[in-house]
């Protein structure tokens, strides 16, 4: 089959997708920012000693290959403003750097991402997993030090009586975070509510409490952080530094997006689309994932959206 689709976003899951449909099909890869990645540009490699396979390597590398393959058309800074279904195709209107423009598609893939929780317990000292990975990237956040007493607070904004879903990403990065800080000498905690990697269990020389959080306490050039402990007794501890394992969101963008191409969401996410064009969802779109879940998801969503285009040429 040669045809015309669509890829709207480019994170793992949209550029995973777009390589896939560019075996058969002419792409047109649209992202609302100035360069290709999503989140990915975001995130750090995790490892020093050795891979801790955090899928950010696989990620980059798929968007060189999506930047080499000629079938893929790439539109940056680009936004849908609009869809028209007509009896085969859809007309995507799309912004891009104020000008509008108009594409016939035979299908589309949203692979449109998602949001993180943003705390308000964020200090200098006591940041979000999303910021540390971003400003230890750009080289802002400092590296773990020997001596120092870092704390990973996990199911921070998920799993509570707000977001009762698992994020399945936060285990995954403070894990390999923990990993880290153990290798560099410094000493570390684990306040959790429930893990569900079992790769967070496996750091050796990290102290695990099951605990409910109460507050964090500034004090001089350290945190208290005060807690119900799993016999319900009132404790504390002091430590130099602490990571919010924060939960991932359904974006802002689904009320618009679900009303534009017709998506069926439950808790915020999209599974489907009831739009009379094959239209397949990818990625954190659909619900959490990690990164290579993401990448897979992709592939698997170019797969089914064929079998759609092929079902309906028939």
């Amino acid at each position: 089959m040669v045809g015309v689709v669509s890829v709207i976003g480019s994170g793992p899951s949209g550029i995973s997708a777009a390589l896939e449909l560019a075996k058969d099909n002419s792409v047109l890869l649209i992202e609302q920012a100035g360069m290709l990645g999503g989140k990915l540009n975001e995130l750090s490699c995790k490892g020093e000693i050795e891979c801790l396979e955090c899928g950010v390597c696989s990620g980059l590398k798929l968007i060189d290959r999506v930047k080499k393959e000629k079938k893929i058309e790439i539109m940056l800074e680009s936004k849908i403003v609009g869809v028209s279904f007509l009896e085969s195709k859809a007309c995507l209107r799309i912004e891009q750097r104020e000008q509008t423009v108009e594409r016939l598609v035979d299908g589309i893939v949203l692979a449109t991402g998602h949001d993180i929780y943003k705390s308000n317990e964020e200090t200098d000292r006591v940041i979000s997993g999303a910021r540390f990975e971003r400003e230890f990237r750009l080289g802002i956040a400092h590296d773990f030090e020997k001596g120092e007493k870092v704390a990973f607070v996990q199911c921070h904004g998920s799993r509570d009586r707000h977001f009762n879903y698992c994020s399945r990403v936060c285990c995954k990065y403070a894990a390999r975070f923990a990993k880290r800080a153990t290798e560099k000498g410094a000493s570390v905690t684990v306040f959790y509510l429930d893990l569900r990697d079992k790769k967070m269990r496996e750091i050796e020389n990290v102290r695990y409490i099951r605990a409910k959080i109460g507050e964090f306490v500034l004090d001089n050039n350290q945190v208290v952080v005060r807690y119900t402990s799993e016999n319900e007794e009132p404790c504390e501890d002091k430590y130099d530094r602490i990571i919010l394992s924060t939960g991932l969101l359904p974006s802002s963008s689904n009320q618009a997006l679900a009303s534009m191409f017709r998506l069926e969401l439950v808790d915020g996410f999209a599974e489907r689309s009831y739009a009379p064009l094959p239209i397949v969802t990818a990625g954190t779109l659909r619900g959490p994932m990690d990164i290579i879940e993401s990448i897979n998801s992709g592939y698997q969503s170019a797969k089914e959206l064929m079998s759609k285009m092929n079902a309906k040429r028939e």
